[in-house]
Protein backbone atom coordinates (compact mmCIF):
# COMPACT_ATOMS: atom_id res chain seq x y z
CA UNK A 1 0.00 0.00 0.00
CA UNK A 2 1.32 3.48 -0.77
CA UNK A 3 3.03 5.43 2.04
CA UNK A 4 0.41 8.12 2.12
CA UNK A 5 -1.67 6.64 5.45
CA UNK A 6 -5.34 7.98 6.02
CA UNK A 7 -5.18 9.39 9.41
CA UNK A 8 -8.91 10.79 8.80
CA UNK A 9 -11.75 9.93 6.76
CA UNK A 10 -15.44 10.66 6.45
CA UNK A 11 -18.38 8.74 5.19
CA UNK A 12 -20.31 9.90 2.16
CA UNK A 13 -23.45 7.98 3.18
CA UNK A 14 -23.33 5.10 -0.15
CA UNK A 15 -23.06 1.41 0.21
CA UNK A 16 -22.98 0.05 -3.12
CA UNK A 17 -22.72 -3.90 -3.78
CA UNK A 18 -19.86 -5.23 -5.93
CA UNK A 19 -20.45 -8.90 -7.18
CA UNK A 20 -21.99 -10.35 -3.90
CA UNK A 21 -20.48 -7.45 -1.41
CA UNK A 22 -22.12 -5.02 0.40
CA UNK A 23 -19.29 -2.14 0.48
CA UNK A 24 -19.72 1.25 2.33
CA UNK A 25 -17.68 4.31 0.52
CA UNK A 26 -15.82 6.97 2.53
CA UNK A 27 -12.92 9.49 1.55
CA UNK A 28 -9.73 10.64 3.79
CA UNK A 29 -9.67 14.11 4.63
CA UNK A 30 -6.58 13.80 6.49
CA UNK A 31 -3.57 11.74 5.73
CA UNK A 32 0.27 11.45 6.62
CA UNK A 33 0.92 14.26 3.80
CA UNK A 34 -2.09 16.48 3.48
CA UNK A 35 -5.36 17.58 4.30
CA UNK A 36 -8.87 17.94 2.20
CA UNK A 37 -11.51 20.35 3.35
CA UNK A 38 -14.88 18.62 3.13
CA UNK A 39 -16.25 20.87 0.13
CA UNK A 40 -13.56 18.93 -1.77
CA UNK A 41 -14.72 15.32 -0.37
CA UNK A 42 -18.06 16.61 -1.77
CA UNK A 43 -17.00 17.50 -5.42
CA UNK A 44 -15.40 14.23 -5.58
CA UNK A 45 -18.18 12.35 -4.25
CA UNK A 46 -20.20 11.80 -7.45
CA UNK A 47 -17.21 10.84 -10.22
CA UNK A 48 -15.68 8.61 -7.18
CA UNK A 49 -19.05 6.53 -6.46
CA UNK A 50 -19.09 5.90 -10.71
CA UNK A 51 -15.99 4.64 -10.94
CA UNK A 52 -15.83 2.07 -8.24
CA UNK A 53 -19.77 1.21 -9.47
CA UNK A 54 -18.07 0.48 -13.20
CA UNK A 55 -14.78 -0.71 -12.11
CA UNK A 56 -13.93 -4.21 -13.43
CA UNK A 57 -11.29 -5.53 -11.59
CA UNK A 58 -12.56 -7.42 -8.55
CA UNK A 59 -11.91 -6.13 -4.86
CA UNK A 60 -9.83 -7.68 -2.52
CA UNK A 61 -11.45 -10.36 -1.14
CA UNK A 62 -13.23 -9.52 2.57
CA UNK A 63 -13.33 -5.65 1.23
CA UNK A 64 -16.38 -3.99 3.55
CA UNK A 65 -15.31 -0.26 2.88
CA UNK A 66 -13.28 1.76 -0.03
CA UNK A 67 -11.96 5.33 1.44
CA UNK A 68 -11.47 7.21 -1.48
CA UNK A 69 -7.38 8.65 -0.48
CA UNK A 70 -6.85 10.28 -4.25
CA UNK A 71 -9.06 12.54 -5.92
CA UNK A 72 -9.29 12.19 -10.22
CA UNK A 73 -5.50 11.91 -11.05
CA UNK A 74 -3.42 10.28 -12.98
CA UNK A 75 0.48 8.72 -12.14
CA UNK A 76 3.64 7.71 -13.55
CA UNK A 77 2.46 4.21 -13.11
CA UNK A 78 -0.99 4.43 -14.06
CA UNK A 79 -1.66 6.82 -17.12
CA UNK A 80 -5.25 6.59 -17.09
CA UNK A 81 -7.79 9.08 -14.99
CA UNK A 82 -8.42 7.22 -12.06
CA UNK A 83 -9.37 7.78 -8.37
CA UNK A 84 -7.08 5.77 -5.76
CA UNK A 85 -9.22 4.10 -2.95
CA UNK A 86 -8.02 2.30 0.04
CA UNK A 87 -9.62 -1.12 0.34
CA UNK A 88 -10.79 -1.90 4.30
CA UNK A 89 -11.64 -5.23 5.84
CA UNK A 90 -14.75 -5.01 8.72
CA UNK A 91 -12.82 -4.51 11.09
CA UNK A 92 -10.77 -1.69 9.53
CA UNK A 93 -8.16 -3.44 8.78
CA UNK A 94 -6.31 -2.31 5.62
CA UNK A 95 -6.20 -4.82 2.58
CA UNK A 96 -4.66 -2.38 -0.14
CA UNK A 97 -5.00 0.14 -2.37
CA UNK A 98 -6.67 -0.16 -5.46
CA UNK A 99 -7.55 2.38 -8.68
CA UNK A 100 -11.08 3.06 -9.98
CA UNK A 101 -10.43 4.55 -13.72
CA UNK A 102 -13.03 6.97 -14.33
CA UNK A 103 -14.73 6.00 -17.56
Amino acid sequence: MSGNKIIQKVDLKKTITKGSQAVRLSAATVTEHWARPEFAVQASKDGFTKAVENAEKPLPNGTKEIAMREADHTSDNDKRDHYSGVCYDEKGNPLGTEHFPRK
